[in-house]
């Protein structure tokens, strides 16, 4: 019974296990919300802006910092919306 269970569950979510990157991922189940932007502003920020620079994201998107790979320069996250 568990056998045929995950054989359907494999079978109904296919394209989402096998054929979707995990930004298609993402969008599919997140929608329109900016998990997979925030690689792409983490790497503009990079670029144009030194290690050390202190940047500031003023919004829910801590993963940009994680990212970058550096400490956020704010003690406490400072999250809108």
């Amino acid at each position: 019974m568990f056998g045929v269970a995950l054989l359907l569950s494999v079978f109904t979510q296919e394209d989402f296990l096998f054929r979707m990157t995990p930004a298609e991922a993402s969008r599919s189940i997140y929608g329109a919300d900016p998990f997979t932007a925030a690689l792409p502003v983490a790497r503009y920020i990079s670029e144009h802006s030194g290690k050390s620079a202190k940047v500031a994201v003023l919004g829910p998107e801590p993963e940009i910092y994680f990212t970058r790979g550096v400490i956020p320069p704010l003690r406490t996250s400072i999250c809108t919306g």
